[in-house]
């Protein structure tokens, strides 16, 4: 309970523990309000495992023009 105090920690180890994706420590030190990078870096490796041979440049790309988009809406 210390290490995950709110509702948010505990879903942002299920999602790395989902996507199977390491150091979950050190996105979880992240003051909360800077945990988006944490989202978009699980995001963008969710996208990377789909597509064959993925250029990770354009990924990460991608996934940061997503989020820029949503959070104009």
């Amino acid at each position: 309970a210390m290490l995950t105090p709110t509702r948010s920690d505990d879903e942002l180890i299920r999602l790395w523990e989902e996507y199977a994706l390491p150091h979950v420590e050190a996105w979880l030190a992240l003051p909360r309000d800077q945990r988006g990078k944490a989202l978009m870096y699980a995001a963008a490796q969710a996208v990377k495992r789909m597509t064959p041979d993925p250029v990770d440049r354009w990924i990460d790309l991608a996934v940061q023009a997503a989020y820029v988009k949503m959070r104009e809406q």
